[in-house]
């Protein structure tokens, strides 16, 4: 793999060593550029679903019927390179279309590049493409492609052609048209459209060009990016497979049209995007059709398409353009050539996201094969998953919807027993209900043994026993729906969009005990920062009642420099000494508690747009003094090697929290002191260290005169607003499980107030806001199938 080196020193503070300094993960290259420039927006998608262009589709497929097709060629006789032609560019501003000259650059037997003549280095140009531009987006376009692709030796229109299908060819000429002007878009916030294809372009007496053409940003497309490189070559592989689409179909699903899209940069051997959603719950259960353009949308459909030509091959999904069937239908005609169906490798599909490259499979199809995805994997929500030693039981009902999942995960239990159904609703035909069930348990044995085991269902109220004797380090469920509906079905009253799974876990071993986290980060990483041999970073916590708090779980945002551009090799030794310091005037004072730990997790390089990542360092078992009403947690390298640690930062402008000790100068400064040679800093950043306490919950149960509520209710917290304490209660009209959890406006976990079964009645909570920093806040309730969420106000 090949490193990109980028190592910014600081300009160090008094209490500072010199030697700290940021450090650069590795570029995407279909990004093409770094994360500081522009966003680009995709609208072939909306531009087709105009009057116009549907009109113009229409017409375009009425005559290729009728045997009217190609029309009359529009090419240009005894032309040459250097020669100028109107054609007529598309203003996304005006929606005009706009005549204007361009320059014949470039010419081969598949292709033509067109340059805008203001665009050219030429007397009446800007110099924003130059002929070498010209050249080298031919040379991708007609000659060759990146290793890796589905034929290096053949250029993008080629391998396009082959995988997907022809191009509508309209005006018989057999070349695609490359047009390459500044895309009028008129956008403001710094992003702009790399391409486009209009089905306008397509009839002769339409109002486009009446050729096969690709609109080609030359500004921001390749001017703004140093010349043609990987980025405007995958938009040009993108944008050619929304052609060949439009010479086959009238209509698809966004989804699958993106999402083949997506797939042909792959297979013309450019990276694939940086899996971002994978790290979000809300979009693991989206309905797999569900469209909306935004990033995640393309993420979610490209990743989908790459897993299945790693199941199939490129021929067998490029067919999905060809058909004529939408939806899941299309795609299932396609890979029933090769004895798949969408439906028989969604569930592996999920699992692979779930396990790729954690080692826990060495079967290749659950992982992902792509090497751009080798660090994508999806993360289980903290909410989902259960400490089994604070319980002995759980009881759900989850919803999952078409083509989505739901991951749930069970840890340190023993003898685990799941009872399990699905919900058969009223007009549902039984065998359809049982057609969606996609279920998966991964069971990661204390011994090292993983299992892997696909389960069986039964209509509710009958429920299907499967049992995980032995001690299990963890337990995860995958809970999927198989059988997407269509985009124009999906909906919360859709019963063909949903699978619903009521389900009982037990165990042995667990204690009735409550958590409570705390968590500064939305999981997302700012940057990253190295902390050399001799200095130790840490981050602030409050500690609400700490006469009723013990440390349970901390879970670190660290890093090792070989993970990151120019960093040690692969096999430098990683690992680490974790703190716990007492508070000393909000910096940290007289050392609790440390631990050196080893890091035994799979060595993965960091790249741009990855999520956060976290070890988990269990401090339940350890002889820890009780805690202080302010603590602070962190940590500094162990041993002598120079794979000296990083930590990830998140952004967080509410206070600084975060500390950094300088072995030289013998004292600790905060984040926000610091200042980068480069001019920049860590204002508004720090270390998104989280912490998880056991609590002895002070929790009162009320019975009104032996009164059982009637009613599942949530009472508007008093005082409110409140300063720092304040009262939630709520009501059960039955005995159930419970959680009762506080959020701030980012949707950040703030507290977990109860998470324990509860008995029938009204219960009563104080809550502490000591630390928390003013604003609005949202306490949620939730018990199997009932949720109650109300607002709060804290006034410093």
């Amino acid at each position: 793999m090949r490193r990109i080196v980028l190592m910014v020193a600081l300009t160090i503070p008094v209490w500072m060593a010199a030697a700290q300094q940021a450090v650069q993960p590795e570029q995407r290259t279909n990004a093409g550029v770094s994360e500081d420039q522009p966003r680009i927006i995709h609208v072939t998608d909306m531009l087709n679903s105009t009057p116009e262009a549907i009109a113009a589709i229409n017409e375009f497929h009425r005559l290729k019927a009728a045997g009217l097709l190609p029309h009359p060629s529009k090419t240009f006789d005894a032309l040459a390179v250097g020669d100028t032609v109107n054609f007529r560019q598309l203003s996304l501003t005006t929606s005009e279309w706009l005549v204007r000259p361009f320059i014949l650059m470039a010419e081969s037997s598949v292709a033509n590049v067109w340059l805008a003549v203001s665009e050219s280095d030429g007397p009446d140009g800007n110099g924003h493409v130059t002929a070498a531009d010209a050249q080298t987006l031919m040379d991708g376009l007609a000659t060759s492609t990146p290793a890796g692709s589905f034929n290096p030796s053949a250029g993008i229109v080629v391998n396009n052609r082959a995988v997907f299908g022809d191009p509508p060819n309209v005006d018989g000429d057999g070349k695609t048209d490359i047009l390459l002007y500044d895309i009028d878009d008129s956008r403001s916030d710094g992003s702009y459209v790399a391409g486009f294809v209009t089905g306008a372009d397509l009839p002769a007496g339409g109002p486009g060009n009446g050729r096969d053409v690709l609109h080609l940003d030359s500004n921001e497309g390749i001017f703004r990016r140093g010349g043609v490189n990987d980025g405007a070559l995958g938009t040009a592989a993108h944008e050619l497979q929304h052609l060949i689409h439009l010479n086959y179909s009238t209509s698809e699903e966004t989804f699958i049209n993106e999402g083949l899209s997506e797939y042909a940069e792959i297979v013309n051997g450019y990276s694939g995007r940086s899996m971002t959603y994978l790290a979000m719950t809300a979009e693991q259960q989206r309905s797999m059709f569900y469209w909306d353009s935004r990033i995640i949308d393309y993420q979610r459909a490209g990743l989908i398409m790459t897993y299945l030509g790693q199941r199939s091959d490129p021929l067998t999904v490029g067919a999905i353009t060809r058909d004529n069937a939408n939806g899941r239908s299309g795609i299932n005609n396609a890979l029933g050539t090769v004895g798949l169906s969408l439906e028989s490798v969604l569930v592996d599909f999920h699992t692979a996201t779930l396990l790729n490259g954690t080692g826990l499979s060495t079967d290749p199809d659950l992982g992902l094969s792509e090497p751009t995805f080798a660090n994508a994997r999806a993360t289980i929500d903290p909410g989902s998953i259960v400490d089994g030693r604070t319980a002995s039981s759980t009881a759900r009902r989850d919803t999952a919807r078409g083509g989505g999942v739901m991951y749930r995960r069970w840890d340190q239990v023993e003898d685990f027993s799941l009872d399990i159904s699905v919900v058969n609703e009223p007009g549902q035909i039984e065998s359809l209900t049982l057609g969606r069930v996609g279920l998966r348990a991964i069971a990661e044995y204390a011994d090292g043994t993983v299992e892997i085991r696909d389960l069986s269902v039964q209509l509710d109220p009958a429920v299907e026993t499967h049992s995980f004797p032995g001690m299990v380090d963890r337990l995860t469920l995958i809970l999927a729906h198989v059988k997407p509906v269509s985009s124009g079905a999906i909906g919360p009253t859709t019963t063909s969009d949903r699978a619903i799974y009521p389900y009982t876990a037990t165990w042995s071993g667990g204690s009735e005990v409550t958590l409570a986290t705390t968590q500064y980060d939305a999981g997302v990483a700012s940057g990253y920062f190295s902390v050399p041999a001799g200095q130790r970073f840490t981050t602030r916590f409050q500690i609400a009642d700490s006469s009723r708090m013990t440390l349970f779980d901390v879970a670190l945002p660290i890093y090792y420099l070989n993970q990151f551009s120019g960093g040690p090799v692969d096999e430098s030794p990683r690992d680490f000494t974790i703190h716990v310091w007492e508070d000393d005037a909000g910096l940290p004072g007289a050392e609790i508690f440390s631990k050196e730990i080893v890091d035994t997790r799979p060595n993965q390089d960091v790249f741009q747009n990855d999520p956060l990542r976290f070890l988990d360092v269990s401090l339940s078992d350890e002889d820890i003094p009780p805690l202080p009403s302010v603590i602070h947690i962190g940590a500094s390298n162990a041993g002598a090697d120079g794979n000296t640690i990083v930590t990830g930062l998140a952004e967080y402008a509410d206070e600084n929290l975060s500390h950094l000790f300088s072995g030289l100068g013998g004292s600790w400064g905060t984040f926000w002191d610091v200042e980068l040679s480069s001019g920049g800093d860590l204002v508004g950043e720090m270390s998104p260290v989280r912490l998880t306490v056991s609590v002895a919950p002070e929790i009162v149960a009320i019975e009104d005169e032996g009164e059982v509520p009637a009613e599942f209710s949530l009472d508007q917290n008093y005082p409110n607003p409140f300063n720092p304490t304040t009262t939630i209660a709520y009501s059960l009209p039955q005995a159930g499980d419970v959680q009762l959890v506080i959020y701030d406006v980012l949707g950040r976990q703030v507290a977990s107030l109860v998470s324990a079964t509860m008995p029938a009645g009204r219960h009563e909570i104080s809550v502490d806001a000591t630390g928390w920093a003013s604003g609005l806040y949202v306490y949620d309730l939730r018990t199997d199938d009932q949720r109650l969420t109300r607002n709060m106000v804290l006034l410093r």
